[in-house]
């Protein structure tokens, strides 16, 4: 018994985790991203480096209307800091990929934030 369940973990180890990977990642390159305008009230800038030592850099959204968001493309050490200080309070437009917006609330059941690909701030009128 033991030597199948090892089987079938690494199965999905190295089999199904790869597979639902690429698949994601079709599935965003096929289905349009969704746009939503949201309040932002606080960003936050985060880093982070795991126990082989990569270091991680994000920062984190807090929007009055949409719930929180996590902007990882283009975040680097030497910007992070800036680009969340640079997110003033008001009112932007989030693009967010088609699985986030798919598995969104997947995220929001395990505490995770949802990635926004982008944001710019809206001119008021």
């Amino acid at each position: 018994m033991g030597c199948w369940s090892y089987a079938l973990f690494m199965l999905g180890i190295f089999v199904v985790l790869p597979a639902t990977t690429l698949l994601m990642q079709e599935y965003n390159n096929t289905h349009s991203r969704t746009y939503r305008s949201c309040t932002v009230t606080e960003a936050e800038p985060y880093h982070s480096a795991n126990r082989k030592g990569r270091d991680s850099y994000k920062v984190f959204i807090k929007t009055s209307d949409c719930g929180d968001y996590e902007l990882k493309r283009g975040i680097t050490e030497s910007n992070y800091h800036d680009v969340a200080q640079g997110l003033t309070p008001g009112e932007y437009r989030l693009e967010l990929a088609a699985t986030a917006v798919a598995f969104e609330e997947v995220h929001k059941f395990f505490g995770n934030r949802v990635i926004v690909e982008s944001l710019e701030k809206t001119t008021s009128r």
